[in-house]
């Protein structure tokens, strides 16, 4: 059973060059992962230093596993924490009418 643990990315300061120059492909990867429902949330801070995930998986393991895939992953600083509760809004997609 995927359990959800929040994961906290520490991000260098100053940005490098080869950092700034890999945010769209790490973009791309959360994209994926999004519509993978690997991940449920990812939020970067308005300063910069920090992003933060919601990850599915069975293990923290598995958390590394998945969270490897960002291309950005060599410059970031790593913590994971195993929620006990994760509440989120229900999306339903809206109705076509065409």
């Amino acid at each position: 059973m995927k359990r959800s643990f929040l994961v906290i990315f520490e991000l260098p300061d100053p940005l490098p060059d080869a950092f700034v120059a890999g945010i769209p492909e790490n973009r791309k990867t959360v994209e994926r992962l999004m519509s993978q429902q690997h991940l449920q949330f990812f939020a970067v801070a308005a300063d910069r230093s920090r992003c933060w995930a919601v990850v599915m998986a069975d293990s923290e393991a598995g958390v590394l596993n998945i969270i490897s895939e960002f291309p950005l992953i060599r410059f970031m600083e790593v913590g994971i924490q195993e929620l006990a509760m994760l509440t989120t809004p229900v999306l339903t997609p809206s109705p076509s009418w065409n």
